[in-house]
């Protein structure tokens, strides 16, 4: 498969004249060099791209037909010179290359190629979450104070799709209800859609509905139509793989969606110099841009994880595509935690802000998880984005006794834990205060196993990790060292967290803003969501490196 389109090829016109590509030397194989097992790496190749080719002769079909075919030969010849490779996509327009599937033992043999210039691993992306306000990012007083309400802007949402006849992106559907079901439903998500619906004005799916990014063994089946895939479209797919749950509709709603009224109508009733309540009320609030177009790439199945970003982002690069020309913003709520700057992905968002596209990448949201990054909010010409705790919620707190709970307690603030699980719809109540046979550092951190009667002390409570008094980020307060009640990470094991707070707070409330779809059956693009979520446990996919879903 590749990313660019067809075109027809005028007699007249000119060979596209030959463009310095990348220097082959300095061959990288970086992480994948001590790789095992099946790995999914981007071989990138020594050829000039579409774009490259644009520069020099224009838009011209033949010549970048030319580049296109020159690249996909490559690509092909690569893909045939060693065994059992699997070919992904290949990219022609951001950077030469192709993605593939190999056994780590033939990496070598593709780093002894002439026509190589670097062998990086494409690391599977997640979802990430979303939430928030309008009223909290400030874009209500962007629309009242400057009018900037998106018009004349097209966003480009890399994700799981886009559920296009939903009332928040279209006044007037008409590619009919959403599915309760998929089967018998199965053209609804593969036919070719005509543009536009609504604000969505077009899109692509590079991977289809069974695709999972390895937890199973489908292969991507692309299609012409982005619509995303509810949680009960996922039937037949392992219960133990994360749904996509509607994320990209999701995203897409709470960047440019219009919103939709308590009736499950459109919202038609202007955006400047309207008052806050009337947004608060709406069962869908409107998207930061609400007069925006948008661009619908699904690189995600129903669950899963993908590695077919680079295809969404190669498709955006293409000097021929009218759609992708327009788009002016790139969002990609998605990535993977700790991933290095060298992500192929990285160098094709780089190829895009050249050409004078802002790409918004949300940066490391790993919930309260501290120094997390990863790519391809790394890149270094991205505008990336850290989740943040909307206004609308309660932060969790620990009210703390010293010596005895008769007097007053002092509360200190929390964060939503990614290690601990709320009751839903139950604030987190008072807890029992324990104290624990005193012992050295380590044992206090939970960083060593407990013994028996220590372990049955904090069974079932929720409590907190004792630190060092030389942690230079956070002195311990002298108040809570006598007192505090201890909770054990996992047997055998320390976070790094341990010791990064002399005070890692018990939850004690816990807000939940309201389910905001119109539509339980169809994907939610609300520009709300719950303040936490649990993920359901999986198995990654052999020899693949994967992460937690950002939640």
């Amino acid at each position: 498969m590749t990313a660019t389109t067809a075109s027809a090829e005028p007699a007249d016109e000119p060979p596209a004249h030959p463009v310095a590509g990348a220097e082959a030397s300095g061959l990288e194989k970086n992480q994948v060099k001590d790789a095992q097992g099946i790995v999914t790496v981007f071989v990138e190749l020594d050829l000039p791209t579409t774009r490259d080719v644009a520069g020099s002769v224009g838009p011209q079909a033949r010549g970048l037909s030319n580049a296109a075919g020159a690249i996909e030969k490559a690509a092909d010849d690569v893909v045939h010179s060693v065994s059992d490779a699997t070919e992904l996509y290949t990219a022609v327009n951001s950077v030469a290359g192709v993605a593939v599937a190999v056994d780590s033992a033939e990496l070598d043999a593709l780093a002894a190629r002439d026509d190589v210039v670097s062998i990086k691993p494409i690391v599977p992306k997640e979802r990430t979450s979303n939430a928030g306000s309008n009223a909290f990012t400030g874009a209500t007083d962007a629309w009242e104070s400057a009018g900037a309400t998106g018009e004349g802007q097209t966003i480009a949402v890399i994700d799981t799709g886009v559920d296009f006849g939903h009332a928040s992106f279209n006044e007037d559907n008409t590619w009919g209800a959403y599915p309760e079901t998929y089967a018998g439903n199965q053209a609804y998500f593969t036919d070719e859609v005509s543009w536009p619906q609504g604000k969505v004005i077009g899109g692509y799916d590079f991977v289809g509905r069974d695709y999972t990014g390895g937890y199973t063994a489908s292969p991507a089946a692309p299609d012409a139509n982005p619509m995303d895939e509810a949680d009960q479209i996922c039937e037949g797919i392992p219960a133990n793989i994360q749904r996509g749950s509607g994320h990209g509709s999701h995203v897409a709603g709470t960047a440019a969606g219009w919103g939709v009224n308590a009736d499950g109508t459109t919202y038609t009733g202007g955006y400047e110099g309207v008052d806050e309540s009337v947004f608060t009320g709406l069962e869908v609030g409107p998207g930061s841009a609400p007069d925006a177009d948008i661009v619908a790439l699904k690189i995600f199945g129903c669950a899963g994880s993908t590695a077919y970003a680079g295809a969404a982002l190669d498709w955006l690069a293409d000097p021929a595509n009218e759609i992708a020309q327009s788009v002016t913003v790139v969002n990609m709520s998605i990535g993977s935690t700790f991933a290095t700057v060298d992500d192929p992905e990285n160098a094709m968002i780089n190829a895009l802000v050249d050409a004078g596209k802002i790409v918004v990448v949300s940066s490391g949201n790993s919930g309260d998880t501290t120094d997390v990054g990863g790519s391809p909010g790394n890149s270094n010409s991205s505008l990336t984005v850290a989740n943040s705790v909307g206004n609308t919620f309660e932060l969790e707190g620990a009210l703390v006794y010293t010596g005895s709970t008769d007097g007053e307690g002092t509360v200190y603030a929390g964060q939503y834990s990614i290690a601990y699980t709320f009751p839903d719809g139950v604030p987190v109540g008072p807890q029992e205060i324990v104290t624990l046979t005193p012992g050295d550092l380590a044992y206090n951190s939970g960083c060593t196993a407990y013994s028996a009667q220590d372990a049955a002390r904090v069974a079932g409570k929720t409590v907190a990790l004792a630190a060092g008094a030389t942690t230079p980020r956070s002195p311990v307060d002298p108040r809570l060292a006598p007192a505090m009640p201890l909770l054990p990470g996992p047997t055998g094991s320390c976070s790094r967290d341990s010791t990064r707070s002399s005070r890692l707070a018990c939850p004690a409330t816990h807000g939940s803003p309201r389910s905001s779809s119109p539509d339980r059956a169809r994907p939610s693009c609300s520009t709300t969501s719950r303040a936490r979520a649990s993920s359901p446990s999986r198995t990654p996919p052999p020899g693949s490196r994967t992460t937690t879903p950002w939640v």
